[in-house]
Parts: C-alpha cells; structure tokens; sequence
C-alpha cells in the first residue's frame, strides 16, 4: 500500500494532528507509538499496520477510509468532526493555525 494512498495518510494525519493542536509527541503518546514513528508517518517514509490505523481513526473519530482519502465527504458525521474539518480547511488554506 505505497504511493497516493500513502501520501494522503501523511497529509491526513498531519492535518488531523495539527487540527487537535498536538505536538508528533504527544501524538505518539496517545496511540502508543515513538515520535520518530509519527514523523515518519507524516513524511510518508513509512505505513502503519491496519491495527494502527484503525488506533489513529479510532483516536480522531474519522474512518480510515477519510484516513487514506482526499474525499473530505467520508468525515464521520458529528459537530466534533465539523470542527476538525473547519481547522483543517484554515490549515491548508494558510499553513497555519490562527
């Protein structure tokens, strides 16, 4: 499972993570997994194992297919999520979180 499935858990995870306003540290501490292994999720060097992914979608509440998608229609949908979406719309928009 490598290339555009890949590259868009990176974008995805990043976003979700900067959403939620986390460092990868603390991240890694909720899902149980070193920093290093967050990082390089998020720089698409490597892929987690489905259990892992569906700690990660379990984490955000969104499904692993909203994980591995560029269809932001597969967010779950509750006001939690709505939140998450309008975050992630200021994120990629700017670069930044006001």
């Amino acid at each position: 499972m490598y290339g555009k499935k890949q590259a868009s858990f990176a974008t995805r995870l990043q976003e979700l993570r900067l959403a939620s306003r986390m460092t990868q540290s603390e991240l890694a501490k909720a899902i149980n997994v070193s920093r290093s292994c967050i990082a390089n999720y998020e720089r698409g060097k490597r892929f987690p194992d489905t259990d892992i992914l569906t700690i990660i979608s379990n984490y955000f509440k969104v499904s692993v297919d909203y994980l591995l998608s560029t269809d932001n229609s597969l967010f779950f949908e509750n006001d939690y999520n709505r939140d998450i979406a309008t975050l992630l719309k200021e994120v990629s928009a700017t670069g930044k979180l006001d």
